[in-house]
């Protein structure tokens, strides 16, 4: 059986559609609800977000690994594999 459309309603264009998305977005401010992370596992959870390999983080090395990767990364420098 085929659906039945009411004949008085009227059907909204794309850019309509977006306007009262647009409109219902700034009525309800959804970004002044968002809080972000409270506790700190979540804070430092979070805080890793942007880390895409972390291979020229200093935060995941020890003194001695980071030494040694700098020294590994200048070698790589000279031989122009970076």
């Amino acid at each position: 059986m085929p659906t039945r459309r009411n004949p008085h309603s009227k059907e909204l264009s794309r850019n309509q559609l977006k306007a009262r998305r647009r409109h219902q977005i700034a009525k309800h401010k959804p970004w002044l609800k968002s809080t972000g992370p409270v506790s700190f596992p979540g804070k430092k959870i979070v805080s890793q977000n942007a880390l895409k390999h972390g291979l020229r983080s200093t935060r995941w090395f020890s003194e001695e690994e980071q030494r040694s990767f700098t020294t590994l990364m200048r070698r790589l420098r000279r031989q122009g594999l970076i």
